[in-house]
């Protein structure tokens, strides 16, 4: 391994120590082989600094903890950044599917809070989102339930990145028209003023 690559590691380790793990749930899955059954562990982890960084993984191994472990690596490779608006809520209502699951989230005022169970309150609340209501459909599968929510803030990421933005863009715009019409409206009484006097 080259210097460089070792350096970008360590930076990426104390970038991402500040992120926090939440486990979403451990299941205990049996193989059936030739030998027999195999008994292991399948658990899946949400990781996220509450700022906007979130990401989710899963693991699966014969031991209770290196499971745990290997999620939360994988949910730390999978890091992606998502915005939201000025009062940190969702800037519109969103529907996503994953799989068999479905998610609808939709905004909130402030002082709210979160509105939703299971899945979904998890990954709001690991992202950073601290007002909006969230309702499940379809299938109850926590893992399926949880990718669609991350889906679904991604999809507004990539829509919209800041509500209050777009509206200020919007009110620029219009000033703009306003004036260019005030402008033009002046120009015609300076030409009939012209002419009266000539």
């Amino acid at each position: 391994m080259n210097n460089q690559s070792k350096k970008l590691k360590k930076k990426i380790f104390f970038i991402r120590k500040s992120f926090r793990e939440k486990i979403l749930e451990v299941v205990r899955v049996t193989r059936v082989s030739k030998g027999g059954k195999q008994i292991g562990f399948r658990s899946a982890v949400v990781v996220g600094n509450k700022k906007g960084m979130i990401g989710i993984g899963v693991g699966k191994a014969s031991d209770f903890g290196y499971s745990i472990r290997k999620a939360i690596i994988n949910a730390k490779k999978n890091i992606c950044k998502i915005f939201f608006s000025e009062k940190f809520s969702i800037p519109y209502t969103i529907l996503e599917k994953y799989g068999a699951a479905k998610v609808m989230l939709s905004p909130a005022k402030q002082g709210t809070g979160i509105l939703a169970g299971g899945a979904p309150k998890v990954v709001l609340e690991m992202a950073g989102v601290s007002n909006a209501i969230g309702k499940q459909f379809g299938s109850s599968n926590i893992i399926n339930n949880a990718r669609a929510t991350l889906n679904a803030l991604k999809r507004l990421n990539n829509n919209v990145l800041d509500f209050g933005l777009l509206k200020k863009k919007k009110e620029k715009y219009f000033l703009k028209i306003r004036m260019s019409k005030i402008r033009k409206r002046f120009k015609k009484r300076f030409k009939r003023l012209k002419y009266i006097r000539n």
